[in-house]
């Protein structure tokens, strides 16, 4: 994990490999945030203490907003509680990123609604407290005729919504958060959870192989499977550095 974000020092989280503060919950939302929106006034105490901790100024409330801090207090298997990332919303669910201690370092998974006005995690803990929102002036997108950010971020690892500025005019012209969408693309991309069936490591490695042809003829039989050529092309490149 190379990306400052999610590393000390600047992210002040428990460190779990190296400088690296992942995988862990924690670590994870603190740096989600911090490559959201620059610098924040969340914690870098146990999951079970950030609902609570008020003195941050930000709003809370047991409704969901895409970018929102989703907590959970701890419970007979995990004393320390829980914290993701809202990056969907559903009629009964959330869908959320997240890490986990001896986990994933990335994952994207889906919280149920638990009967009680709350969420129950994707390992059972259905202590749910409430969402943190983002800062004050942070435009989400509440449209429901929107595709959720969960679906636009594997619509932009297939390459849908361009590149670089062009990709980040175009998400922002439709609605959608350019942070939010960026953070959960690197989420999917860390994990592998990128919808096309293979990681990015695996087609790269293919591609080293030969297996998908060179130049144009490798970028359309990529783009027609499902993959991102250029991010699979920069995974190649990242080999032979």
């Amino acid at each position: 994990m190379n990306n400052a974000n999610y590393c000390y020092p600047r992210n002040p989280c428990i460190r779990i490999s190296g400088n690296c503060c992942l995988p862990n919950c924690v670590g994870y939302v603190y740096g989600a945030w911090l490559e959201m929106f620059g610098k924040h006034k969340l914690p870098a105490t146990d999951a079970r203490t950030f609902y609570g901790h008020r003195v941050d100024g930000y709003s809370r409330s047991n409704k969901p907003v895409i970018g929102a801090v989703a907590c959970w207090d701890g419970n007979n298997y995990n004393s320390h509680g829980h914290i993701a990332i809202v990056v969907g919303i559903g009629a009964d669910y959330i869908t959320v990123a997240q890490s986990n201690y001896g986990g994933k370092y990335f994952e994207v998974v889906t919280c149920k609604t638990n009967g009680k006005g709350g969420y129950t995690t994707s390992g059972g803990n259905s202590n749910f407290q409430g969402f943190i929102y983002p800062p004050d002036g942070y435009a989400y997108v509440s449209n429901e005729n929107k595709k959720d950010n969960a679906t636009i971020a594997l619509e932009v690892i297939q390459g849908k919504w361009g590149n670089g500025n062009d990709r980040k005019e175009n998400l922002t012209k439709a609605g959608y958060d350019y942070n939010v969408i960026q953070t959960l693309v690197n989420s999917m991309y860390q994990s592998g959870n990128t919808g096309a069936g293979k990681t990015i490591d695996e087609i790269a490695r293919e591609v080293i192989q030969g297996k998908w042809g060179n130049g144009a003829d490798r970028k359309n039989r990529l783009t027609k499977a499902g993959y991102n050529y250029q991010l699979v092309q920069e995974r190649v490149n990242e080999y032979f550095k």
